[in-house]
């Protein structure tokens, strides 16, 4: 089956974060890599903030094969001084990127539990597409998915960082 996938680094980040985990990209591209479907496509999103350093991981995804669609987040200031981020997601761009290439995927693969894909979710379902969404239970998945995705998983042990076995794969994860 042609498929696109596209992973919502951050939410995945943060929801890994949450449960002092660290997800494996590369553990994530070797799943896909044996399903058997046809890949047409394999897009990490993330947002680049100015005072993070992000050549080596982004290095790491280009060269385990992520097509990688990167938008530069900028600092702001609330009124009190605390330091906040603007531009801190990529949900339109994710959205623009799966309805150009509609017509060349019969499965979408999503990988994230924000609720603000959920009517991309039913349009694509209603289109024909099969849908699979990939999220963190219980942390940061919408439960308005059960009603549009043929298929839900959660991530789980094989798709983080195994700290055990870190010797020369501390790139792999973020």
């Amino acid at each position: 089956m042609r498929t696109l996938v596209q992973l919502d680094v951050q939410n995945l980040f943060f929801s890994a974060k949450d449960i002092d985990k660290r997800i494996d990209f590369l553990k994530i591209k070797e799943h896909f890599d044996k399903n058997g479907d046809e890949i047409v496509g394999l897009f990490a999103y993330i947002i680049r903030t100015p005072d993070a350093e992000h050549k080596k991981f982004e290095s790491l995804l280009k060269n385990l094969g992520y097509t990688l669609r990167i938008k530069k987040a900028s600092i702001g200031y609330k009124s009190d001084g605390q330091r906040i981020y603007k531009g801190t997601d990529q949900d339109i761009a994710i959205c623009i990127d799966c309805m150009k290439m509609a017509e060349q995927f019969d499965k979408w693969v999503l990988m994230s539990g924000d609720g603000d894909f959920i009517d991309l979710c039913k349009h694509l379902k209603d289109s024909g597409k099969f849908v699979e969404v990939w999220s963190m239970k219980g942390i940061s998945f919408n439960k308005g998915f059960c009603d549009y995705a043929d298929v839900i998983h959660f991530l789980n042990r094989n798709f983080f960082y195994d700290k055990k076995n870190s010797r020369g794969r501390d790139s792999t994860n973020a």
